[in-house]
């Protein structure tokens, strides 16, 4: 894919320690699917423009933090699909924005992951204030983490420092372990800190369910 006018060429990314997405809706076009009537705030040149920045940002092997569309972005960027309103797929409301700043749900993390060596805990309680999410990983993108009806809630590149969520961490950052997010530019070297007394025995969740 050509990079957009103003987008950087890969040579500028020199100095650039890592690369943050977010955001709102991707435009289904880039999928390769038709929208439907409810998709809202769409920017297809922005769209394009950083699939383009995630593909560089990978290849390059940086540090990547997607946040929300974020985390759809990387999905997309790599050859992944999204569920374009999650109300058709599922009963459980993803879109609370009134409570932004108030967990609400938790989500169960795959133990053996970044994001658990990260945030510390095999369960998380997280906002939602999301209606889109991953439909189809992308080659190479796991999902390692899920809500209770098993809509994917965190993707990452193995052995890389590179993680989507679903959820928005800088609207709880009174919880330490959503502040720990954020240190994903050095998660490679994040030692493994959870707490096996912090956690029940249950195993850590498989594939996605329907």
């Amino acid at each position: 894919m050509a990079a957009l006018p103003g987008t950087p060429a890969a040579d500028e990314f020199d100095g650039v320690d890592g690369l943050l997405l977010t955001g709102d809706d991707v435009d289904p076009s880039c999928y390769g699917e038709h929208p439907s009537h409810d998709i809202g705030g769409v920017d297809t040149e922005r769209d394009v423009a950083e699939i383009e920045l995630a593909h560089q940002a990978v290849e390059r092997a940086l540090p990547v933090l997607g946040i929300c569309r974020g985390c759809q972005v990387l999905n997309v960027a790599l050859g992944g699909t999204l569920v374009q309103h999650l109300p058709d797929v599922t009963t459980q409301a993803h879109l609370l924005a009134e409570q932004r700043g108030v967990p609400v749900h938790e989500v169960e993390i795959a133990d053996d992951s970044l994001l658990r060596k990260l945030a510390g805990v095999r369960r998380l309680e997280v906002n939602r204030i999301h209606h889109q999410a991953v439909e189809r990983p992308a080659p190479g993108l796991r999902p390692v983490a899920w809500a209770g009806d098993r809509t994917i809630e965190a993707l990452e590149l193995s052995g890389r420092p590179v993680l989507g969520i679903q959820w928005r961490p800088e609207n709880l950052l009174d919880d330490p372990r959503q502040r720990a997010l954020w240190l994903v530019a050095g998660a490679v070297r994040v030692p493994d800190t959870a707490d096996p007394a912090s956690t029940d025995a249950a195993q850590s969740p498989g594939a996605p369910r329907g």
